[in-house]
């Protein structure tokens, strides 16, 4: 379809329905906790999602398939956006500086889209994302999750082409691997000992 996608030797998918994170490079100043002590209100209550810290301005990808269910600002979320998915799934990215260029409520969304950038909106301490996530209205651990793989097969055209590049791959890690075994062999022979 014009996308790229990975498939193993078999021709089956490699990927899962979600990504793990929506950003790549981060770190996580705090995890889900129903029992959080809000570093601005200094109140203890739930922190339904995970915090992630990374460089102000951040792209953040919409982290698996679905349609924009609202775009704007909500109380101490500051700038939001919720995506619905299938199967009951929610996700929510908070704390943003901006959304990408002409998103929009209604909006149909593929896993990896850049929806917005990271910043410091809302009832925040520093700029980071807020990435909540519900099964079935109900908040989870979005670290927790596990993901089906995605149900993708190669059309039987697509297949005969996986199966001969595939073949062609083993032909030049065999080459290579022959080549490294013979340039350890030659190292070894002429390797310089110390006296």
């Amino acid at each position: 379809n014009g996308g790229e996608h990975y498939f193993d030797q078999e021709g089956k998918s490699l990927e899962t329905t979600f990504l793990s994170s929506p950003i790549q490079d981060y770190r996580i100043s705090s995890k889900f906790n129903p029992h959080r002590l809000h570093p601005v209100l200094k109140v203890v209550r739930p922190h339904n999602g995970v915090d992630f810290i990374a460089p102000m301005g951040t792209e953040i990808k919409s982290t698996g398939d679905g349609v924009v269910s609202f775009v704007g600002t909500q109380r101490g979320y500051g700038r939001l956006v919720h995506i619905k998915h299938a199967a009951g799934i929610e996700t929510f990215y908070a704390h943003l500086k901006g959304y990408a260029r002409g998103l929009r409520k209604g909006q149909k969304i593929r896993k990896g889209q850049v929806i917005a950038f990271l910043g410091n909106s809302g009832l925040s301490s520093g700029a980071h994302l807020h990435y909540g996530f519900k099964r079935n209205n109900r908040f989870v651990d979005p670290l927790k999750q596990v993901f089906p793989s995605k149900n993708m097969s190669l059309e039987p055209n697509d297949k005969l082409l996986h199966q001969l590049q595939m073949f062609e791959y083993a032909e030049r890690l065999q080459i290579r691997a022959s080549e490294g075994v013979a340039f350890a062999s030659l190292q070894s022979n002429y390797s310089i000992h110390p006296n």
